[in-house]
């Protein structure tokens, strides 16, 4: 998808939706898994959520750290779109959704099955953070560029960001590695 593209969508999206609060709710794209313990001093991928303080240690009463052994429980950024089935329409063809929570909300579109080109569109906002968000992100069966993400974040001055295989491949999560310079 062209950088025009994409920012005509955020554009119109943000205009659409108004001020309208951070969790996804029309899908996601991570799962939680049973993960390896990394080795002492070595760090998890990007997409994969690190263990907590004490979760690798052979005996978490002492200091004695053997992270090379065990695994734990972690969330997994997959890239694989999976939408919310309380809300499906349209015969499971297209999720949609929207909630508020005091002044602000989010609502959003999603698909996982039936049509060509996978992915979520969700818009939201607050009044009482003053700003708004808009994204757009695909699934990993997308072809080219519609397997990544787009996000532009109203908070004061406007800010792009796009995903690529760096970051944890999910626009309601991006990472410090997903930029402006990754829009391509």
């Amino acid at each position: 998808m062209s950088k025009l593209l994409l920012s005509v969508l955020c554009v119109l999206g943000l205009l659409v939706a108004g001020p309208a609060s951070a969790d996804d709710v029309v899908g996601s794209e991570k799962e939680e898994q049973e993960l390896d313990c990394p080795a002492d001093g070595e760090s998890v991928p990007e997409n994969q959520e690190p263990p907590e303080d004490g979760e690798c240690k052979d005996d978490p009463a002492t200091t004695d750290v053997d992270e090379s052994e065990g695994t734990y429980t972690g969330w997994v950024w997959t890239n694989e779109v999976t939408c919310d089935s309380d809300n499906q329409g349209l015969d499971g063809v297209l999720t949609g959704d929207a909630t508020q929570s005091g002044t602000g909300g989010e609502m959003g579109l999603c698909t996982d099955g039936a049509l060509p080109i996978h992915g979520r569109l969700v818009m939201g906002g607050s009044a009482e953070s003053g700003g708004m968000y808009l994204y757009i992100d695909g699934d990993n069966s997308n072809e080219g560029p519609l397997s990544g993400w787009a996000r532009v974040d109203a908070y004061g001055a406007p800010s792009v960001r796009c995903g690529d295989s760096d970051g944890r491949l999910d626009a309601s999560e991006p990472t410090d590695s997903d930029a402006q310079d990754d829009c391509g």
